[in-house]
């Protein structure tokens, strides 16, 4: 048997007790002492633990579980035992702070209006009803001598958006006199800075608050008086911010916290933090195989452009697969390297990817046979949002969090800017059916978007559409008449059931352009006209040869209304003689799930020949066509 070696877990919502500390490690909690050692695992449940807090005897833990679905306040012994459930309130965010005369100290969202309003309760350890403590909104609260306190407001860690510095920044509030009477301690401190976790501390020279502060760039302890003069820094770490800091609950003048990775134990009287050197011991069982359900680590799926393979990138890794049958093909490096937006070339024998194999984010090329044809690490292309193919040469067009468009040949290596908003990204790019024109949205303000389009050839930019609010989502017809696009345009308020008031609901409409002067709306009724074979099969050779032709002139006022009402449409795609959309539900905001991924979406097609709109599929996501539409997943 070889010797144990040495795991190095990932420690987090450290609670300190005299010389014992208990903290988080693989959502399970775990106690060790203050001066290091082994540590030991206090449960071992089907869900997640997080906040721990040890009662001033020293006795008990208090923690948030989730073992029943919501998170709420459980009990249990500090050496470990089956915990007791407190609290039955049903809210999606509440965290244990502190004790205080024997009762936990928590805040929670539960019966309030909106997600992220949280107030401030005390529960008593044999459970019952929980007291609000009348604050109003609180994040977190630490409580001096004599009714004294110290109220966060905004003060959710610091670490989860660096350098915030926006209108819900963390504030600090002080009560110095034990009446209830609030300032904003925070302001006094002559920085700007976002300031949560405030702890109050009685020292020989008076009383003082500490808090977490990035003003200084990363996130550090500060501490000043209560009349914010005498601004201190007390901690002094450079890559990781100090997260969830607690005081000794023994009424020691310590205080812990984690950073990174590790747990960190501040003296105040001697000035000086300390790494807690762990031996940890865990059988790691959330890295076991396991199987999932692939539907939920799907990023991104592009379809061949003979419409008989599927490449799908899941987890950072892109595979290759036929419809009907064969293998699964994984390109690219196996392990070790993240591909994300991954898409056929237009001569179906090469593929596109973003990687960051280099270190930054670069365009890849490989074969079909998974070798590496070409790297463009030179190339400085931001973060790709969005990554599409040419379907006619060898062509990208991708956007990127810098609200850019750019276009990469893939033969000569020439990397183009074709454009780049003052005020929003740019979310769609989408190319003509010969592989010339570029049709995308283009923010004009923080509230309107324009679709415009980019001649490949003349090296333009065209304005096509003028926007009442936002126009986005343009997609080229494959037969090369119009370009359809989504449209916010038409205001058809509704009234509010509880509230008198109005709101739009659903206010999105689809739109088309007709390319050129003498294409007439496909709405409008026209005799029909019988052809013989050979007319149909001369128009149809002579559309596939003619290339593409767009009549800027007078563009911008040719966009016509399609007969569909107007709806919460997101996504648009095109085939021969139809179009289809993606339409998602009204929710509430209290919705559970809804701030992830929309899954409840419904396909609808829209035909041309007989003007009909249907419904094809629901609970969907996304879809994808073909680059020919003829295809679609």
């Amino acid at each position: 048997m070889s010797e144990k070696t040495h795991i190095h877990g990932y420690y987090r919502y450290p609670a300190l007790y005299g010389e014992t500390i208990v903290f988080i490690s693989e959502d399970d909690l775990w106690r060790v002492e203050a001066s290091g050692g082994t540590a030991r695992r206090l449960t071992a449940g089907l869900a997640e633990c997080s906040f721990p807090s040890i009662s001033p005897d020293g006795r008990y833990i208090a923690f948030i579980g989730r073992e029943e679905g919501h998170p709420e306040v459980y009990l249990m012994p500090v050496e470990g035992g089956q915990p007791k459930r407190l609290t039955y309130l049903g809210g999606s965010l509440t965290r244990v702070l502190s004790w205080k005369d024997g009762s936990i100290i928590f805040t929670s969202n539960a019966r309030q209006g909106f997600l992220k309003f949280q107030e401030l309760y005390r529960i008593s350890p044999e459970g019952g009803e929980p007291v609000s403590l009348g604050l109003g909104h609180g994040v977190s609260i630490s409580f001096g001598p004599d009714g004294k306190s110290a109220l966060g407001r905004n003060t959710a860690d610091a670490a989860r958006w660096k350098r915030y510095r926006g209108g819900t920044a963390g504030e600090v509030w002080l009560d110095a006199e034990g009446k209830g009477n609030f300032t904003l301690f925070s302001s006094t401190l002559g920085v700007k800075g976002n300031f949560v976790s405030p702890i109050w501390l009685e020292l020989k020279g008076g009383s003082r608050i500490c808090f977490v502060s990035d003003h200084e760039g990363i996130g550090n302890l500060y501490s000043a008086k209560l009349d914010g003069t005498d601004l201190q820094r007390h901690t002094h770490h450079e890559d990781y911010y100090v997260r969830y800091p607690q005081k000794d609950s023994k009424g020691g003048q310590r205080i812990v916290y984690h950073a990174g990775s590790d747990i960190y134990i501040y003296d105040v009287e001697t000035e000086k933090s300390s790494k807690v050197t762990i031996d940890y011991q865990s059988p790691r069982t959330q890295c076991n195989r396991k199987f999932v359900e692939a539907d939920k680590y799907i990023e991104n799926f592009g379809i061949h452009p003979e419409s008989d393979t599927i490449i799908i990138t899941t987890r950072g890794k892109s595979f290759s697969a036929a419809f009907k049958e064969g293998p699964i093909s994984q390109f690219g490096v196996p392990q070790g390297i993240r591909y994300r937006l991954t898409q056929y070339l237009c001569d179906g024998e090469h593929l596109v990817t973003i990687s960051d194999a280099s270190g930054e984010e670069a365009i890849e090329v490989y074969s079909s046979d998974n070798k590496l044809i070409k790297s463009f690490e030179t190339h400085d292309i931001g973060r790709a949002l969005t990554l599409s193919a040419s379907p006619k040469k060898k062509q990208v067009s991708l956007t990127n969090h810098r609200q850019e468009l750019l276009m990469l040949d893939i033969d000569t290596g020439d990397l183009t800017k074709i454009d780049k908003s003052d005020c929003n990204r740019i979310h769609t790019a989408s190319w003509s059916a010969d592989g010339r024109y570029i049709a995308y949205d283009f923010p004009t303000s923080h509230e309107a978007c324009e679709i415009r389009i980019f001649d490949t050839v003349s090296g333009k930019s065209h304005t096509v559409t003028k926007p009442v609010l936002r126009d986005f989502q343009p997609c080229f017809d494959p037969e090369g008449k119009y370009l359809y696009f989504l449209g916010q345009r038409v205001f058809n308020p509704a009234y509010d059931t509880l509230h008198f008031d109005l709101n739009f609901p659903r206010a999105t409409k689809v739109y088309l352009v007709p390319l050129r002067k003498d294409i007439t709306s496909p709405f409008m009724l026209q005799p029909k006209k019988r052809k013989t074979n050979s007319e149909k099969d001369t128009k149809e050779n002579t559309q596939q040869e003619k290339e593409l032709e767009i009549d800027f002139d007078g563009i911008t006022g040719r966009a016509i209304e399609f007969p569909i009402p107007e709806g919460r449409y997101h996504h648009l795609g095109a085939g021969k003689g139809v179009i289809l959309l993606s339409q998602f539900p009204f929710e509430g905001a209290l919705t559970p799930g809804r701030s992830g991924i929309l899954s409840n979406g419904t396909l609808e097609i829209f035909k041309f020949e007989d003007k009909k709109h249907e419904k094809v599929s629901d609970k969907i996501t996304w879809f994808t066509l073909s680059p020919d539409g003829a295809m679609l997943i």
